[in-house]
């Protein structure tokens, strides 16, 4: 695959990791049943898609043009970024330390998971 495409499609499939990790804690700590499940799985695609187009695509240009795309600055950033959703989702209130143990690392995930198909994909 060619680095381009392998890049646009990391842009694509990275939104859909912080759902499933999300999606997947609510489940297992019983926060929620299977049905529940399914819609915050979509809810938080299209949340992370709109991250991911605002905020992860301009620091990704800024990152590859300093040559600075490893794999722990992926996951880095997407911690990051999973910090201020949190930040954003919580607002007016004060975020609680709860929401930051789920949405930093499943922001970190996601960073990882992009940084691996972009990478896999352009060998």
């Amino acid at each position: 695959m060619r680095p381009v495409a392998a890049t646009r499609l990391a842009f694509l499939a990275a939104p859909f990791i912080p759902g499933a990790v999300i999606a997947i804690g609510e489940h297992l700590t019983g926060v929620s049943d299977g049905l529940t499940v399914g819609g915050l799985l979509a809810y938080s695609y299209i949340v992370s898609a709109i991250v991911t187009g605002v905020v992860a695509a301009p620091l990704y240009a800024l990152l590859r043009r300093r040559g600075w795309i490893r794999w722990w600055s992926a996951a880095a950033v997407g911690a990051l970024i999973g910090s201020g959703v949190v930040v954003l989702l919580r607002l007016p209130n004060a975020p609680e330390a709860e929401n930051f143990m789920l949405y930093v690392p499943a922001g970190g995930i996601a960073g990882l998971g992009f940084w691996a198909i972009r990478a896999l994909g352009a060998v």
